[in-house]
């Protein structure tokens, strides 16, 4: 389907999933990032699997890894304490180091949002992606919240891998880069707003996370694969 303009990702997958439904009637649906690598032939069979033994799981992701085969990203719980999610949802801050690597269902609060499968039911139950989120930026955050309420799981299907080229190296700002930099800063924190303002109040918003977020509109790690300090600030 070719958009005369770039909708950004919530209303050009929206356009996407909408098309498929009509024409294919599917049980699920695949939103999928262009920067995956399926090594596994098998990815997607284990993650149906899992979603047809259980009817609460609504969205299902699998373990992103790094070409090398790291461990790149499993999902997380992200608690209760709204300081907590607004600093985990702006900073995108390194998942813990695993020992060894996890295996079976994790449970998440918000899934991996570059290769999500969700139920088709859970779609014509909650609704599709919010384009308020539009270009990009915080719209998956939204949606597995919008989920929870519902009652459906999002989840981390651990045996199903997929390679994410997802760039972690510290690079030289070009006055382009610079300038989509700031563009990005922008639209992420107009959607921490809004995502804060929907579910979790003014009050609260104006308190808690308008702070994080002024703080994150000018600071961020260096190096993503390594934790926020004052050696890693830029």
């Amino acid at each position: 389907i070719l958009n005369n303009t770039n909708l950004g990702f919530p209303k050009g997958m929206n356009i996407g999933i909408k098309y498929a439904i009509k024409k294919h009637n599917p049980k699920y649906i695949g939103l999928l990032n262009n920067d995956l690598f399926f090594s596994d032939r098998n990815w997607l069979k284990k993650i149906i699997e899992i979603m047809e033994k259980d009817k609460t799981i609504g969205v299902a992701s699998p373990m992103f890894i790094f070409p090398n085969g790291r461990i790149q990203r499993v999902g997380e719980k992200l608690g209760n304490s709204l300081a907590l999610i607004m600093i985990k949802v702006l900073t995108a801050l390194p998942e813990k180091k695993y020992k060894s690597e996890p295996r079976g269902i994790k449970e998440v609060d918000v899934f991996l949002g570059a290769s999500p499968i969700i139920k088709r039911e859970v779609i014509e139950k909650v609704g599709l992606l919010d384009e308020r989120f539009s270009p990009f930026l915080v719209e998956d955050v939204e949606y597995s919240f919008r989920i929870k309420k519902f009652g459906y799981r999002s989840v981390t299907v651990c045996d199903s891998k997929v390679i994410h080229l997802l760039s972690y190296s510290i690079r030289r700002l070009t006055k382009e880069d610079i300038e989509k930099d700031l563009f990005k800063v922008y639209v992420a924190t107009r959607n921490a707003l809004l995502f804060s303002f929907e579910y979790f109040g003014i009050f609260k918003t104006l308190i808690i996370s308008l702070p994080i977020i002024i703080f994150t509109s000018f600071f961020e790690s260096k190096n993503k694969s390594k934790g926020l300090s004052l050696n890693n600030l830029g």
